[in-house]
């Protein structure tokens, strides 16, 4: 299986909305809305189906990668000063496009 962003092998089945969960909890910790996670689920919300999550089995649209780093631009550009604590916490090899 695939990406349908990046095109790379998916090694790691983890749907965006499992991950969007991880994500909400750390934020809520933070006193922060999750509005960058919810902002970048609608992203790929409609994109086709390239696998099941090995956690819930519903659809993958994307890699556990291209989501993050979604969210990652988005924390970037509207929490600057969160950006580094998100890398400690959710790097999942992100690169530079």
């Amino acid at each position: 299986m695939v990406c349908t962003v990046c095109e790379e092998a998916v090694t790691n089945p983890i749907c965006s909305e499992c991950l969007a969960e991880q994500m909400r909890h750390w934020l809520k910790q933070r006193n922060m809305t999750s509005e960058v996670v919810e902002n970048s689920l609608k992203i790929f919300k409609n994109l086709p189906s390239i696998s099941k999550c090995a956690l819930c089995r519903g659809n993958m649209t994307v890699c556990r990668h291209c989501f993050t780093r979604e969210v990652y631009d988005e924390i970037k550009f509207k929490n600057p000063e969160m950006e580094e604590e998100f890398m400690r916490m959710f790097n999942y090899e992100i690169y530079s496009w």
